[in-house]
């Protein structure tokens, strides 16, 4: 305490503050409908606010596009067969006279897919695979990458704005085909989305 420079103070909740200027780096994170966070408003004021009013105080609402990312898997639905089922939720068991089948994920909000990130559950050939969305009954471009053989390996299947976008409500399942029978029967997806939380 003896080294503290003199004009260095606690400021407590509920106190009022004057600085000559702040600088913030990184997230700016709401909190809890009861945390406290210092604002500093346009006119160069600092007050406090509760979590449940902070972005809005600070103007936030005009970039809240923000990644949503999505874990599941996928399982060869039958012996032989090049195309696996990706569950959104959930563990399906289907019957063997069923050979496509798929679930569905509805969107919160508007937003697109950014990319998805796959990695075999086990070692197996190398070689292409392809993941077509499909979003609303309607199939989207599908992008085709080269899965590792070797478990774990990751691979990013790369989407976009353009083409990918969803809107709120709307359904979206994933088609993938291994292509081959050679390749891993099982993948782990992670499913990132950009969603906009206004809309």
């Amino acid at each position: 305490m003896e080294n503290m420079p003199s004009w260095k103070k606690v400021i407590t909740s509920g106190s009022s503050a004057e600085l000559n200027s702040l600088k913030l780096t990184g997230v700016v994170n709401a909190g809890t409908d009861t945390d406290k966070f210092l604002v500093l408003d346009a006119a160069g004021n600092i007050d406090f606010r509760t979590g449940a009013n902070v972005l809005s105080d600070i103007g936030a609402s005009s970039n809240t596009s923000i990644p949503q990312i999505i874990v599941t898997s996928a399982e060869v639905l039958e012996e032989g067969s090049t195309l696996v089922y990706v569950p959104w939720s959930g563990i399906n068991i289907f019957p063997e006279s069923n050979t496509t089948a798929y679930t569905r994920f509805h969107a919160p909000y508007d937003g697109y897919i950014k990319e998805i990130i796959v990695h075999p559950h086990d070692s197996a050939t190398s070689g292409t695979c392809t993941i077509t969305p499909n979003i609303n009954g309607t199939a989207k471009t599908s992008q085709q990458e080269t899965i590792s053989g070797t478990a774990g390996t990751k691979t990013t299947f790369t989407f976009g704005a353009a083409g990918y976008s969803f809107s709120d409500g709307n359904y979206i399942y994933l088609e993938f085909d291994r292509e081959s029978p050679d390749r891993a029967r099982g993948y782990a997806l992670r499913i990132v989305l950009i969603i906009d939380a206004t809309s």
